[in-house]
């Protein structure tokens, strides 16, 4: 226990002493592969602290020592039961303003050494459970190409893990939105050492209870998130598995559904336009939390229908939980999937489950309510994502004071349009559908799995055993389908991203179909105990998926998550070439124009850019744009005002460096309403306005001073073409907001609510 703990406190002072994301940001070498090791041991640490929570949360509940029916069961019971423990802590620390790394060390030290215990019991659990008999393979069967064909999927599955490793949990990266607007609030958050709402005003909504992404990186460095996400993928993995393990027993299925779902997210590029926006399955976002939250959720709810038991309906009581809270709208999905389940029990009169499941409705609906009360609480609003429903209750006043007030009914305008605009009720609405599922890369497990399960239902060979978890995912499907048709509609880029939590979901089903077929006696030994038929079924999976893939994107980036594994490459390197990643620019996740206008202004000052895609992941760089970051809670003056107010209000707001770039503008234009002002418009930025610095392509612009050099009639009229053709600038409805605004200022504090135009 000793060195176990010494271990940790090693690896703590390892990442606050060398400290490589500030410190050797540039550097390449064995500092980066040392580093990269100890944050590999720290998702095992992390794995054993959630697991220790939840050993602790079972004891309180009055669970028996022993839990499940076999160590991975245990295994998986408490790392669920503790997630939601961590999260609902980790939120009452972020509002209490204590996210300093010495507090984060002062509570995980005692969860460590806790976890030994823990730990110890697992290995020596696993040891005699295997030396209570062979594997059931070795006994069904002793072929020599059954026993190869094992070989060979642990190998898979070990290639697998580790690929999945190196490409998405150490390798940096993220992807637009997590460019543009995740990774500045998170890193805010740390700095600030509190929730309370920063100046990427929506992530408050989003982000904030991502409470394990927060103590990684006071524990750790900015790149935790990634860690965490493979931390719970690894126990989505372990719910998958034993799920699985009770649709088909005594089958290859488990290994063969796990090694899919975790070979689908080692490269994600999508297909089509969602291809064009980045793809999905970035660890650094909190979707793939949410896939591994949910698969969880179903093993345990279908446990606790099927054997009942207090730890297995805690564990999915705490699960839910979390999910909430680090994704609230996911509450609406599992609102809808207890609902089902507790209708059904109560129509067939066993109340027991009923019971349960509606409890598990209740603290879904708890959760939510209590989240939303929140939202409104410290924001004046209680979600951005129900903006249509929620705007007639705002607190306006509080939402003008935190600076968000414009923002709110811009985005209030844009949803109105996307609803309008949304996937039409006819053949796009079902390959939407499909998309969503991946149906794409699962089609030989779901597809064979439907028409191997529907000839064996009309040969009257089909049995289905594993009756609460059939129910389960059938319960699953019908909520989602609800889902994509309620609210999918609207934002199918997002809602495709978000939707990678039905994978698992998919791969289940389609293993329950294949397990379903019961042939005659000779036949059955063959079809259930051999590996061909999974391992036929994941190989053709393979080109399934390659299909839309890139194979020199593909070598690519494996080429260069290797390369930074080993400390070949530097953070700086790696976040600069995200080549054969799907819908990165050329200049990866740093602009160098934002490289060149940080190393002018210095670290933790903000710069304004009139492009969404000036990314710039170096330390200390406050890169920010329209519409993820608030400009102050004067923007009207800036907007509809005269050229000195809006300066001042841009003053007041912290706001004195401009970034426009050319090259950005001729691929994107300018995507911001910016010119819009009389300060920014073409005719007057120049009296306004100067060149701080330049690199040719871009420019940083601050107040006219001395140290400051006039626009050239070059720039100038580059400038007004950029705005004459910026769709940002064209779209943006003016005359509606100043009319909102001269209303609004016609009104004494505090402001109050009203109506929106639809």
């Amino acid at each position: 226990m000793a060195l176990y703990l010494a271990a940790y406190l090693i690896l703590v002072a390892w990442f606050k002493w060398a400290d490589i994301y500030h410190a050797h940001f540039a550097a390449s070498g064995w500092i980066v592969a040392v580093n990269n090791i100890f944050r590999v041991a720290f998702i095992f640490y992390l794995f054993w602290m959630v697991h220790a929570v939840g050993v602790l949360a079972l004891r309180l509940g009055g669970t028996p020592h022993r839990i499940g029916q076999n160590e991975l069961d245990s295994l998986g019971i408490a790392f669920f039961a503790g997630t939601g423990v961590w999260h609902f802590a980790m939120l009452g620390l972020g509002f209490l303003n204590l996210y300093r790394p010495s507090i984060a060390v002062a509570i995980t030290v005692p969860l460590v050494g806790l976890s030994y215990r823990d730990l110890r019991k697992a290995v020596v659990r696993f040891a005699e459970e295997g030396a209570c008999s062979k594997p059931w393979f070795w006994r069904t069967s002793d072929h020599p190409l059954d026993r190869m064909t094992a070989i060979v999927l642990a190998v898979l599955g070990v290639i697998v893990v580790v690929a999945l490793l190196l490409v998405k949990g150490l390798y940096p990266s993220g992807g637009h939105d997590y460019f543009m607007h995740y990774f500045p609030y998170l890193r805010s958050v740390i700095e600030r050492g509190g929730l309370w709402p920063n100046d990427a005003w929506y992530h408050f909504y989003y982000s904030k209870g991502a409470g394990l992404y927060f103590l990684g990186m006071l524990l750790t460095d900015p790149l935790a998130p990634q860690l965490v996400t493979f931390c719970f993928i690894v126990a989505g993995a372990i719910a998958l598995f034993q799920l699985l393990s009770r649709l088909a027993p005594q089958t290859w299925w488990p290994c063969i559904g796990v090694i899919l779902w975790l070979g689908l997210y080692i490269y994600t590029p999508g297909t089509g336009e969602y291809k064009f926006h980045g793809g999905w399955g970035d660890f650094e976002k909190y979707h793939e939390l949410n896939a591994a939250l949910m698969i969880g959720v179903i093993w345990l709810v279908a446990s606790v229908l099927e054997q009942g038991g207090r730890a297995w309906l805690l564990a999915a009581g705490s699960a839910t939980i979390a999910a909430i809270i680090i994704n609230v709208t996911i509450a609406v999905y599992l609102g809808l999937l207890f609902s089902i389940l507790t209708l059904w029990f109560l129509l067939r009169r066993r109340f027991a489950a009923s019971l349960a499941c509606a409890g598990l409705a209740a603290a879904a609906g708890l959760t939510l309510s209590a989240i939303l009360v929140l939202n409104y609480a410290v924001t004046g609003l209680a979600n951005d994502q129900g903006l249509l429903l929620f705007w007639k209750y705002a607190d306006v006043e509080k939402l003008y004071d935190l600076g968000a007030l414009p923002w709110v009914i811009l985005l209030h305008h844009d949803t109105v349009q996307l609803v309008a605009n949304g996937i039409p009720w006819d053949r796009h609405l079902l390959l939407f559908l499909f998309e969503a599922l991946r149906f794409g890369l699962l089609f030989p497990l779901l597809g064979g799995g439907v028409l191997v399960a529907t000839v064996a239902i009309i040969c009257r060979r089909a049995v289905f055993k594993a009756d609460h978890q059939i129910l389960v995912l059938v319960a699953a499907g019908v909520s989602y389908l609800v889902l994509v048709l309620a609210v999918g509609r609207a934002q199918p880029v997002s809602f495709f991203r978000y939707s990678s939590f039905t994978i698992p979901i998919s791969v289940a089903a389609g293993v329950a179909c294949w397990a379903a077929p019961r042939w005659n006696h000779s036949w059955n030994a063959r079809w259930a105990s051999s590996p061909f038929i999974p391992a036929l079924v994941l190989y053709a999976c393979i080109p399934a998926a390659f299909a839309t893939y890139q194979s020199k994107a593909v070598a690519m980036v494996g080429g260069s998550a290797w390369r930074f594994a080993r400390g070949a490459d530097s953070i700086d390197q790696a976040y600069s070439s995200q080549a054969g990643w799907m819908g990165r620019l050329p200049w990866g996740a740093i602009y160098p124009g934002a490289r060149g206008a940080h190393s002018v202004v210095g670290p933790h000052v903000r710069i304004w850019s009139m492009h969404m895609h000036s990314y710039c992941m170096l330390p200390d760089c406050d890169v920010e744009a329209y519409p993820a970051f608030t400009m102050g809670r004067d923007w009207d003056r800036l907007m509809f005002g005269t050229p000195e107010e809006g300066r001042d209000a841009l003053r007041q707001a912290g706001l004195n460096y401009f970034l426009f770039s050319r090259e950005i503008a001729a691929l994107f234009g300018i995507t911001d309403a910016l010119p819009r002002s009389a300060l920014f418009a073409p005719d007057n930025i120049g009296r306004y306005l100067g060149v701080q610095w330049t690199d040719g392509q871009t420019v940083l612009l601050t107040w006219m001073g001395p140290k400051t050099k006039p626009l050239d009639q070059e720039w100038l009229a580059a400038y007004a073409q950029a705005v004459k053709v910026s769709a940002a600038a064209s779209a943006f409805p003016y005359d509606t907001l100043r009319d909102i605004y001269l209303d609004l200022r016609a009104t004494p504090h505090p402001w109050r609510s009203f109506l929106l135009p639809r």
